[in-house]
């Protein structure tokens, strides 16, 4: 899921909802091609953009996974280049694979009983 900007990879409130395993996919581009903006979206893309660049460090603490497709080089309105967009993802995903499955075996070897993992400055929200 998509957090936006409050939470631009949602891994921290997954950790505080109970989440005990956390893969973040994170699609890191660039907003700026170094060219003008093309219009007033571009502006205000390159804006979230940065801030979402700022609050990399705490989403990533709560994640025990990170994969990041390399999708340079594509403007983050580039529909027209899904094909393209979807293989980063694939090969990203088939790269990374041998770590997922090492990390999912050594979680089988965790007991069911441990308490959820809550991180600094957070607390677990309760599930209703």
């Amino acid at each position: 899921m998509d957090g936006m900007l409050a939470h631009a990879v949602p891994t921290r409130p997954l950790r505080e909802m109970g989440a005990e395993r956390v893969l973040a996919v994170h699609l890191k581009g660039r907003w700026s091609s170094g060219a003008a903006p093309r219009h007033f979206f571009d502006v205000i893309g390159q804006c979230f953009a940065i801030a979402q660049e700022m609050s990399a460090d705490t989403w990533k603490l709560a994640a025990d996974l990170v994969i990041e497709p390399d999708v340079n080089g594509y403007d983050y309105d580039a529909f027209d280049h899904t094909p393209d967009l979807i293989r980063c993802g694939e090969e990203s995903m088939r790269a990374a694979l041998p770590r997922v499955k090492a990390w999912l075996e050594s979680q089988q070897t965790v007991t069911a009983q441990r308490s959820p993992r809550v991180l600094p400055g957070t607390a677990a929200i309760p599930a209703e």
